[in-house]
């Protein structure tokens, strides 16, 4: 026996027989089969059997009747046809006609009639919902399957939309489709169309359609919207359906699409289906926006890092500085910088590297200083695993990561013997062994050193190894101190507000001219990186516009030097008792810390813990 089967809404699964007398489909009481759906007309068709063929007659229905898709106004009908009335389906079959218990209930209260503009809601985009987002036909698991195989492979946004706009393409045909992404500064909504992804731009959408996104958003449902659109005295009937792309709770945006009712009547299985678009969609949209944020941030770093790898100055020293790092740089020898504390030898190493013919690989940094003597082999050989109690994997030493790059010791001068023995064999063989390890591994990099200490005089005392100095030594460059220099001051001091500008607490135009004069007044012993820092504690504490002398002077430079023993009043205090008592003062005020003190008194950490254990100091004091 032939039957219709409702495949949607409240009375899906029901089933009635196709005999001898008219079936009468619509949202009349009197309907023999009642749709309750309010795009459905009072008297919306008819169904009719001759006895040998089944027909379809259309009642004059103001959304038209589809089957199998296609409007129809007076059709047979065949097991497997699709019959769509508004948003409800029924089926064809040939199967013994279901129960029809209950028919009769979703009459009279259950009615639903949604006034135009009216939504109704697939429930809130939560787990569950996604869950029963499944899809109900092999055609449906394809399409997931293409847009999450295919947004794997994006690399970009742009990508990401196309994917999708291709899924909802083949399977709506929609008159139009939108994509809207919440952007994360503003939180507003970009929209996107097929039209406006070709140049990667976004475009302006519908009054209605953002709206519409907006409230789906809101309530973070799915939303199936009927729209009327009148052109004169013609009323034309549009569908919008709208699905959240929501990540565990987090909104990323929404998708829009506008269906024609003469082209598709959508039901609740493609709301359903949408959302689970949307959701498949929705981890590859956050992952590609936070790597766009990464990619930002990146770029920013990159200018800052470019900003503050540059040699400042124009001062004959600094001229012929930058000629011989160029020179340096391209002859692949290894190279030994010297020079004060805060002159800038990182600075170098990184110019070095970065024109040089291993730019492409990495620059590995090393501070000898900081590495105790008995963990250096562990820590720049590394180690296989249960070599040592405690070694529960391999480990990659500092050596090996530089390879095919540029290892930069800094300060190799404090350097113990034994170990200046170890890193020698390492830089004439290229060869070495892993702590634990009875093979040897091999590397090919160049080796940068750095020093503020007089090596040719610690290779006269025993302090360093003369072959060791000599491998170091292929070009030596010397930087010369900041006093040396004095035309550089200024530039170097604007070159710094520049750079720190951004961390101003109020608007700041500039260094006054006082201020100035101040700075090239002064002999910096930190060198560049006192000033440096000068600066930037100017800019973060300063109240006026431009930076005053006051900004710029040391904390404790109204102090320093005033301080006097009563036994030696009348005697001349010597230069290193100074300087033993400002770091003293400094660390008091500091509580200890040598992080903060070392950055008030303008030198590095590694220095700062040596003249402790000179001046027999204690971090702590």
């Amino acid at each position: 026996m032939i039957s219709i089967t409702s495949q949607t809404g409240p009375t899906k699964g029901l089933s009635w027989p196709i005999g001898t007398e008219r079936i009468l489909l619509g949202r009349a009481d009197n309907c023999d089969v009642f749709v309750p759906d309010s795009l459905a007309s009072r008297h919306h068709c008819e169904i009719v059997s001759t006895g040998e063929d089944v027909f379809l007659n259309d009642l004059g229905s103001s959304n038209t009747t589809l089957v199998n898709g296609r409007p129809a106004k007076q059709c047979a009908l065949r097991p497997g046809d699709e019959i769509a009335i508004g948003r409800s389906l029924f089926l064809v079959t040939t199967s013994d006609a279901q129960s029809m218990h209950g028919a009769e209930e979703l009459r009279g209260d259950t009615t639903v009639n949604l006034a135009e503009d009216q939504s109704q809601a697939l429930g809130d985009i939560t787990a569950e919902l996604v869950a029963k987002a499944y899809p109900n036909s092999v055609t449906e698991l394809a399409i997931l399957f293409d847009v999450s195989r295919r947004c794997s492979r994006a690399t970009s946004t742009t990508d990401l939309l196309t994917v999708v706009f291709d899924a909802l393409e083949s399977y709506f045909h929609p008159t139009s489709a939108w994509i809207g992404l919440i952007q994360v500064l503003s939180g507003e909504l970009q929209f996107y169309s097929t039209q406006s992804i070709r140049n990667g731009d976004p475009t302006t959408a519908p009054n209605e359609v953002q709206r519409k996104a907006q409230k789906a958003l809101a309530r973070r449902e799915g939303l199936n919207i009927p729209v009327i659109s009148r052109e004169g005295e013609v009323q034309r009937l549009a569908t919008l359906l709208a699905a959240p792309i929501d990540l565990a709770g987090q909104q990323i945006g929404c998708v829009m699409l506008r269906l024609e009712a003469a082209n598709r009547v959508p039901s609740d299985n493609d709301l359903r289906f949408l959302v689970a678009v949307a959701q498949t969609s929705a981890p590859y949209f956050q992952s590609m926006r936070q790597m766009d944020r990464l990619r930002r941030h990146n770029e920013s770093l990159r200018a800052v890092a470019k900003a503050t790898t540059t040699l400042v100055g124009e001062s004959a020293g600094m001229k012929q500085l930058r000629a011989l790092v160029e020179k340096a740089a391209m002859s692949g020898l290894h190279v030994l910088i010297t020079g004060e504390t805060g002159t800038g030898k990182e600075l170098v190493s990184h110019l070095l590297h970065e024109q040089s013919a291993r730019a492409s690989g990495p620059l590995v940094i090393v501070n000898c200083a900081a590495i105790p003597p008995h963990l250096f082999e562990s820590e720049l050989f590394g180690y296989e695993k249960g070599a040592f109690t405690g070694a529960l994997q391999r480990r990659i030493g500092l050596i090996e990561q530089a390879h095919e790059g540029t290892l930069f010791l800094d300060e190799v001068g404090d350097l113990s013997l034994d170990n200046q023995a170890k890193l020698l064999r390492v830089i004439e063989s290229g060869r070495f062994f892993r702590v634990g390890a009875n093979k040897e591994t091999k590397v090919n990099l160049r080796v940068i050193a750095a020093t503020n200490k007089d090596i040719p005089m610690q290779v006269k005392r025993g302090e360093f190894r003369e072959d060791l100095y000599h491998r170091l030594n292929g070009i030596s460059i010397h930087i010369p101190p900041l006093r040396e220099r004095p035309a550089d001051i200024a530039a170097l001091a604007e070159h710094f507000f520049t750079l720190y500008l951004g961390r101003a607490k109020r608007p700041v135009s500039g260094i006054s001219k006082e201020a100035m004069e101040y700075l090239l007044e002064q002999r910096w012993p930190g060198n560049v990186r006192q000033l440096r820092n000068t600066i930037e504690r100017a800019i973060a504490l300063t109240r006026s516009e431009l930076i005053q002398v006051n900004d710029v002077q040391s904390p404790s430079e109204s102090s320093f030097g005033t301080e006097t023993d009563p036994e030696q009043d009348e005697q001349l205090v010597p230069l290193s008792e100074l300087e033993r008592r400002h770091i003293k003062k400094i660390l008091e005020r500091c509580e200890g810390r040598v992080n903060e003190a070392a950055k008030q008194l303008g030198i590095g950490r590694s220095t700062l813990y040596s003249k402790i254990a000179e001046y027999g100091l204690s971090a702590e004091t």
